[in-house]
């Protein structure tokens, strides 16, 4: 049937033995009727695409397939058999596949489609086309930095020597290439620019003597990707500055008094006469959790 005339006229012509002879004729109409004997093919049966995630494509994959035979044994059907996670791709009576929902790449990365064509004839013997595609899903930067933990505290003395590393910052992104790329930056609090952060690293340090007047710093640091728009979030970080004491002794006639540069502190002394006139104890200086303890002498000659 396929490539050949679908229907025969035959002449047939019958012919006695007179004289003089006789004859007549009839013609025979023969139609041939096609047999599903013919799978359908593929023009291009393995395609590679990728897909920017959170986009919807109209138009993923034109299949062209076709089929020697005839009538219903030529119609064809496109069936998506394997691969189609989340039901996320259709296939069209056409072979046009194309995508249901949104793709995102931080839950499936890449997705292996199989689609079957098959025609419609009733013999089902006929072996069907198969079509594979392989889909990449392209990262788009639809994630924030998300900071480990979210939230850091330091307690230093104000008279600490520069520079002083005080804590590590962590962030990470679900991102991949430039879009994972996290920088650091102090954007609030930094009163005086007395603390810097690495960029990279998330290294915080000291940079500037502390003022005396500051007891407390409060600085707001933002992590940013390196996307198009870029992403951001931010984490507290609380630095407190613990005062270091100094002590004066006062001797006034035969009174000792210590009097300290912290307000609100409380110290003990004591001592005891020697011989040669001068006096030795200690003195014990507290404020929270910090103690300190320092032996003394006095020569009052």
């Amino acid at each position: 049937y396929d490539g050949q005339p679908h229907q025969y006229n035959v002449t047939i012509i019958a012919i006695d033995h007179g004289k003089p002879p006789l004859s007549s004729s009839a013609i025979l109409v023969v139609n041939i009727i096609d047999l599903n004997d013919n799978s359908p093919l593929l023009a291009v049966s393995d395609f590679q695409v990728s897909v920017l995630e959170n986009t919807v494509l109209p138009v993923l994959v034109e299949l062209n397939a076709s089929d020697a035979d005839s009538g219903v044994n030529a119609d064809l059907v496109y069936i998506l058999t394997g691969g189609n996670l989340g039901n996320r791709f259709a296939v069209s009576s056409s072979g046009v596949v194309s995508l249901n929902a949104t793709l995102d790449r931080e839950a499936v990365m890449n997705y292996s489609l199989t689609i079957e064509v098959r025609d419609t004839g009733r013999q089902q013997s006929v072996i069907p086309a198969v079509a594979t595609i392989q889909v990449t899903v392209l990262d788009a930067n639809d994630n924030s930095p998300v900071f480990s933990p979210a939230s850091y505290s330091a307690t230093i003395v104000d008279n600490s020597t520069v520079p002083a590393t005080l804590f590590t910052v962590s962030a990470s992104d679900a991102d991949s290439g430039s879009n994972a790329n996290v920088s650091f930056a102090i954007t609030s609090g930094n009163s005086g620019s007395v603390f810097s952060v690495s960029p990279y690293s998330g290294v915080l340090q000291l940079v500037r003597p502390i003022p005396s007047t500051f007891q407390t710093y409060q600085l707001t640091i933002t992590a940013t990707d390196a996307g198009i728009p870029a992403h951001t979030s931010t984490a507290s970080a609380v630095v407190a500055v613990s005062q270091r004491a100094y002590f004066d002794f006062l001797v006034t006639g035969s009174a000792y008094s210590l009097a300290s540069s912290l307000p609100g502190s409380t110290h003990d002394f004591g001592f005891f006469v020697a011989p040669g006139g001068s006096r030795t104890g200690t003195v014990k200086a507290s404020l929270g959790m910090f103690e300190a303890m320092q032996s003394f002498s006095i020569d009052r000659n």
